[in-house]
C-alpha cells in the first residue's frame, strides 16, 4: 500500500525562541499536521513495534525506540562488557557505537 499524500502534508508555522525578532536563526519551525495522519503513524508504528518483538527481529543490542529500553540499560551494558573483558584480562579494547537521534 501506499500512505495518503494529504496525510504528508503539514502546515510549518515558525515560532520565535528568543533574541531580536528580526533574525531567522531565533525561530524553530513547528510543523502542524492533520490528526488522523498522526493517529495512523502512531498504530502503525506500534503494530510494525510488536510484530518486530514477536519475530525477534530487532537484536537485543538494539536500545533505541523500544518498550521498557533506555540510555541507562545500554550504558550499563556498555560498562558490563568492558568490566568482564577487564576481569579476563583481556588487553584489547572494545568499541561501541553510541548515538543519540533527536
Amino acid at each position: 500500500g501506499q500512505y495518503p499524500e494529504v496525510l504528508k502534508l503539514a502546515l510549518v508555522i515558525p515560532v520565535h525562541k528568543t533574541g531580536p525578532e528580526d533574525v531567522r536563526s531565533n525561530y524553530r519551525p513547528i510543523s502542524l499536521m492533520a490528526i488522523i495522519g498522526k493517529v495512523f503513524e502512531a498504530l502503525l508504528n506500534a503494530q510494525l513495534m510488536q510484530h518486530c518483538i514477536k519475530y525477534a527481529l530487532l537484536s537485543p543490542r538494539h536500545y533505541g525506540y523500544r518498550p521498557g529500553s533506555t540510555t541507562v540499560l545500554c550504558l550499563q551494558a556498555v560498562i558490563n562488557r568492558v568490566l568482564s573483558e577487564i576481569r579476563k584480562g583481556r588487553k584489547h579494547h572494545c568499541t561501541h557505537d553510541i548515538a543519540r537521534q533527536d
